[in-house]
C-alpha cells in the first residue's frame, strides 16, 4: 500500500509551511515542492532515498489541497521516487512490485467479499 505518514509528522509539516509562508508570503507549487523535499530530508538525513516517501506524502497532500493538480514531472505512481532521481534502483523496484501485489490482493479480496454479499 502507499506510504503513510503519522498525523504528528503531517501536522509538523503543515506548521512548517504555515510559518514559512507567514515569513515569506504564499509560495508557488515549485517552492512548496522544494520546501517539502527539504522537510523530508530533515526526517531522514542519512539516506535521501528513505526521505522520498515522506516527501511524496507531504508534497502530494499539500498540492492536492491547494490546487488539485500536480506538476507534469511528478510521478504520482511512485511514492519511493516521485521525481525519478533513482530510475535503476533495485530496492525501489522491489518495493513497487510488493505494493502492486498488495494492491491486487486487496482488490481481489474486495471483489470476493462483494460476490459473497450478493
Amino acid at each position: 500500500m502507499p506510504v503513510r505518514v503519522s498525523n504528528k509528522l503531517y501536522t509538523e509539516f503543515k506548521e512548517y509551511i504555515k510559518q514559512y509562508e507567514l515569513e515569506h508570503g504564499i509560495q508557488t507549487i515549485d517552492s512548496i515542492r522544494r520546501l517539502s523535499r527539504g522537510f523530508a530530508a530533515t526526517k531522514s538525513p542519512l539516506d535521501n532515498r528513505a526521505a522520498q516517501p515522506i516527501y511524496y506524502s507531504m508534497f502530494s497532500s499539500i498540492c492536492f489541497s491547494r490546487t488539485g493538480e500536480f506538476p507534469d514531472d511528478f510521478n504520482f505512481d511512485n511514492p519511493y521516487d516521485p521525481d525519478g532521481l533513482y530510475p535503476d534502483d533495485k530496492d525501489i523496484q522491489k518495493k513497487l512490485k510488493r505494493d502492486n501485489l498488495s494492491i491486487r490482493k486487496h482488490v481481489l479480496e474486495l471483489i470476493q467479499t462483494s460476490d459473497e454479499k450478493e
